[in-house]
């Protein structure tokens, strides 16, 4: 299979599926909201940053399977500026 071929530039082991998926996913998504707030800067200033780009940072899933595209705009969507130009 690909995994074993010589030309395969990827990790060479099987992808995340499930609960270890979803759990990947949520920390990636609080991460790219709260990059701003653990800067060094004060307690208030790093809330008011946050509050400012943080929330409104858009991330688009690019080429995700259509099984876990549509799951995850909807999981999402009320919580994060997200979009998927593939499935809307």
């Amino acid at each position: 299979g690909l995994l074993n071929d010589p030309f395969y530039t990827g990790l060479r082991r099987k992808r995340v599926r499930g609960k270890e998926y979803d759990s990947l996913m949520d920390n990636f998504m609080k991460a790219c909201t709260k990059r701003f707030a653990l800067t060094k800067i004060s307690y208030r200033n790093a809330t008011h940053v946050y509050r400012r780009f943080g929330r409104d940072t858009l991330i688009q899933f690019e080429d995700f399977a259509n099984q876990n595209a549509y799951r995850l705009l909807d999981k999402y969507k009320n919580e994060y500026c997200v979009f998927n130009d593939d499935i809307q």
